[in-house]
């Protein structure tokens, strides 16, 4: 028995001993097929390659993963790669891959909207940071589409709201010469937003766009002087800027020319000359093809004043065909200058015929129920023409009737008790919205 055992044990010492052996002969012969450099440390040092980080970016735009193509490209783009930042601008420019890699994003544009010693800074950064900051509905856009989707089912954009730093990069963008840059840095300024309201600055920011050429700005400016908008009330500055726009063919522009034209603002043109100037800016604003039918009814109501009152030119037939245009246009688009052609109008009819004058009057209250409280209330008066006519009456014409007089005086003393709270657009002035350069 005991010799049976040392013989076992003996067995299992020689089979460990071989097992052993084999387990050295096969690492040795590992070790002798492996190489010098392993893979892992060669596809480490392939990733500081960007040159092989384009390659994995074209390989996954290639498959369509947009996510996946930016994020490489962008990582090559921190080696300053030429082709890795034009093709970040790209990808970023038509929203793909952006709202993924949002972040890394920001911290791309933000380092190349910077100037760089010598090198100014990033013209498409600034723009696109500036366009963020601002809460661009289209900037980083979440969804495939490179354009805005609308209704109850799109996503939602993913911007910021820091006009602060938008007005910052548009401010660098501006000083590089962008005009749309320099138009929102004016208009901020004008408009006290993302920076303290200083609208001498915003004018001077809008300037040499208006001296260029662009007759929108011009007009703007003319405005700002002709109201005294956060500015010295100053009308023969802003006649000049209506003169830039005017002769551009802008409408309103022609329009606030040829009324400060009418009242005299310029004094070295004789009275004769200065009204058959304004004659033509309104006519030529009836002949305008961009011009709104607001704007051509009050061309028209003014001409329609001209030939009714000022002799060198008086009409009378000519004013009553030019009312009549007044009316028409304003059937298209209510504004103040057709309740004015239409109460001109009933006024004039009333010494033949109170009950014609009363239609007529009838009808403005019409579109006056169509406009804005404060204008109703504007032209209040009307009312009181209706109630005059009916407490006087007209014999063969009109019966009296002072049912109807209690009727209408009371329509007006309510309507004027009325409270009227202006609704201001912050971001926007005479029609002109910010961030939307018009002509752009």
């Amino acid at each position: 028995m005991k010799k049976s055992r040392i013989g076992a044990i003996v067995a299992l010492s020689m089979s460990v001993v071989s097992l052993s052996s084999l387990a050295h002969e096969k690492h040795d012969v590992m070790d002798s097929q492996s190489l010098p450099v392993p893979f892992e440390s060669v596809f480490q040092d392939a990733m500081n390659d960007p040159n092989v980080l384009l390659y994995y970016a074209d390989q996954a735009f290639r498959k369509g993963q947009d996510d996946e193509a930016l994020r490489w490209v962008l990582e090559a783009a921190k080696f300053n790669h030429p082709a890795a930042i034009k093709n970040a601008k790209e990808l970023i420019q038509k929203n793909m891959g952006t709202f993924e890699n949002r972040e890394e994003v920001i911290a791309f544009l933000s380092y190349h909207a910077k100037p760089k010693g010598e090198e100014p800074a990033d013209l498409f950064a600034q723009l696109y940071l500036a366009d963020y900051f601002r809460g661009e509905e289209c900037v980083w856009f979440k969804g495939t589409n490179s354009e805005c989707a609308v209704g109850d089912n799109a996503d939602s954009p993913v911007a910021g709201n820091d006009l602060q730093r938008s007005y910052f990069y548009y401010e660098g963008a501006a000083k590089q010469g962008h005009e749309f840059a320099r138009f929102n840095v004016g208009m901020m300024h004008l408009l006290g937003q993302g920076v303290p309201r200083n609208v001498p600055l915003g004018l001077d920011w809008l300037k040499p766009l208006a001296d260029s050429g662009n007759e929108h700005v011009a007009y703007i400016i003319g405005a700002a002087y002709q109201e005294g908008y956060w500015v010295p009330k100053d009308e023969v500055k802003a006649t000049g800027w209506f003169e830039k726009s005017s002769a551009q063919g802008h409408p309103a522009a022609m329009i606030a020319l040829a009324k400060n034209l009418e009242r005299g603002v310029i004094t070295d043109k004789g009275e004769e000359v200065r009204m058959g100037n304004a004659v033509e800016l309104y006519e030529g604003v009836l002949t305008s093809i961009v011009a709104t039918h607001a704007e051509k009814s009050e061309a028209a109501y003014r001409l329609g004043m001209i030939r009714a009152n000022y002799v060198p030119f008086m009409d009378e037939s000519l004013a009553d065909k030019q009312m009549s245009l007044a009316i028409s246009h304003g059937e298209q688009e209510p504004n103040e200058s057709m309740i004015r052609a239409i109460m001109w109008k009933g006024k004039k009819s009333e010494s033949e015929s109170l009950r014609e004058s009363i239609k007529w009057y009838a009808q403005a209250i019409k579109y006056l129920e169509t406009l804005p409280l404060d204008v109703h209330q504007k032209f209040a008066s009307v009312y009181q023409h209706v109630a005059h006519a009916y407490a006087r009456g007209m014999d063969g014409d009109l019966d009296r009737d002072e049912r109807r007089f209690t009727q209408y005086m009371s329509r007006m003393h309510k309507l004027l008790a009325e409270t009227y709270v202006p609704q201001v657009d912050p971001k926007a002035y005479k029609g002109y919205e910010l961030f939307k350069f018009p002509g752009y």
